[in-house]
């Protein structure tokens, strides 16, 4: 069943590999914002340096246009990519139920087909439209912080990685 929802993508493949690096982007400014800033608060403004706060603070003023971007293409391509995707799946659809028996129309609603096949592409579709990009880039997210946590404090690290596993196996 897998293998049959993944292989929508393949004619959509550069729609969709643009819309995992504008996501994959908006997770490394994620990453680097609270690094620029703790960088600012902890060595440029005990020291004073204007000149050096200036430069720091157009970077980050740069850097969120360039989030804001990649957030405008993502919600875009990755609505785009949704609607191609359903497009192939309703034709797929269509195509098949015109390949039935007339005696499947006989024996089942019109009605109940169309919304059978309504309902189920539109959880199919919100489902994917939210997994895709969300799933992949939190892992990403997940990990460097918890490396970045190993670092600071190896106990802490630990702990927070144990209550994750458990949350995790408990909410299936």
């Amino acid at each position: 069943m897998l293998k049959k929802f993944i292989a929508y993508y393949k004619p959509h493949k550069t729609l969709f590999i643009t819309d995992m690096f504008f996501a994959f982007l908006i997770s490394v400014f994620d990453l680097v914002f609270p690094m620029f800033t703790r960088n600012m608060i902890n060595v440029i403004i005990p020291e004073g340096n204007m000149q050096m706060l200036l430069r720091w603070t157009g970077i980050m003023v740069f850097l969120f246009i360039l989030r804001y971007i990649s957030q405008y293409i993502v919600a875009y391509y990755g609505h785009l990519l949704g609607v191609r995707i359903e497009h192939d799946m309703r034709r797929d659809i269509f195509t098949h139920l015109q390949t039935l028996p007339f005696s499947y129309y006989d024996n089942t609603k019109t009605g109940h087909i169309m919304s059978r096949i309504i309902n189920d592409l539109m959880d199919i579709t919100e489902w994917d439209a939210s997994s895709e990009d969300i799933q992949s880039l939190e892992g990403l997210e997940y990990c460097y912080k918890l490396a970045r946590l190993n670092l600071e404090d190896n106990q802490i690290g630990v702990v927070v990685d144990e209550a994750s596993q458990v949350l995790t196996l408990n909410s299936d």
